[in-house]
């Protein structure tokens, strides 16, 4: 960064992806605090490089609008990603960066409530991806995951079993039993047992889940979710109450650390339960 900025001026495009690359770094060692202010500079020099509308312009937005989710700042998030939804839009309306753009902002809409509108966004996407990537493609996974989550909110846990078996499958073809990917749809998998009073059966998705996040330091968040629903299984089925608070303890600390207070709430809440 130092030698790009000294070659080529504070203001160069390549210093933006520098930073964008630091930031990065940031992002997957969890310092997401340290991310912000790196992407947020990026975003500055390439909407006075390359205009407001520019596709890079639209990387950054949702590049910061995924650290303010992270931090649980969901307005500044849904902001960006509104702005960026006609800067990808003009790239096609098939586009898979759309496609990206409106399942973000889906889930933010999810967790404020507004879940016909989330919906909404979510079948967007799914239309999108099937269409730009086929069928069986992973990202096509990640929608079908997206709306079976919306399906459990709305209580219609049939459905979301379907859209998640079938998910499962996609996932399993395309990257193989090991991926991360096939740990975060076992805990999604979990996560539904639970809500249908099947705690036992939970506890068997989320250990292989966990075993596969063990082997994957990079996905710390989705094994943090997972060690929470674990904590939830243990107590439900009425497994050992030690274990299970630490499971918890786990999941809330190692967001602490990483400075992801989104889903701290409801684990302190648990915490401060009864067993």
């Amino acid at each position: 960064l130092a030698i790009k900025e000294k070659a080529l001026g504070p203001t160069h495009p390549a210093v933006a992806n520098t930073l964008n690359n630091l930031a990065l770094v940031h992002y997957h060692t969890g310092d997401f605090a340290a991310a912000r202010p790196l992407h947020a500079r990026a975003l500055a020099i390439r909407e006075q490089a390359f205009g407001p509308a520019h596709p890079l312009v639209g990387d950054s937005l949702v590049n910061l609008a995924v650290i303010d989710r992270a931090l649980g700042d969901d307005r500044a998030a849904r902001t960006r990603y509104e702005r960026a939804i006609p800067i990808f839009a003009a790239l096609g309306p098939d586009h898979p960066d759309l496609a990206d753009v409106l399942a973000n902002l889906g889930s933010i809409l999810a967790d404020a409530g507004d879940l016909p509108a989330a919906r909404r966004l979510a079948e967007q996407a799914l239309a999108i991806r099937e269409k730009a990537l086929g069928q069986d493609h992973p990202r096509v996974a990640d929608s079908l995951a997206s709306l079976a989550i919306l399906d459990r909110m709305a209580g219609d846990l049939g459905p979301a079993r379907v859209r998640l078996e079938r998910a499962l499958a996609i996932v399993l073809a395309a990257l193989g039993p090991d991926h991360p990917e096939h740990a975060r749809l076992l805990a999604s998998l979990a996560e539904l047992d639970l809500a249908e009073q099947r705690p036992d059966r939970a506890l068997t998705g989320l250990e292989r889940a966990l075993a596969i996040y063990a082997a994957d330091p990079e996905v710390p968040d989705g094994e943090l979710h997972a060690r929470f629903l674990l904590a939830r299984a243990l107590r439900a089925s009425g497994g050992d109450p030690a274990r299970a608070r630490a499971s918890a303890l786990q999941a809330r600390d190692g967001l602490r650390a990483r400075s992801s207070t989104r889903r701290l709430p409801e684990i302190d809440a648990w915490l401060a339960a009864p067993p």
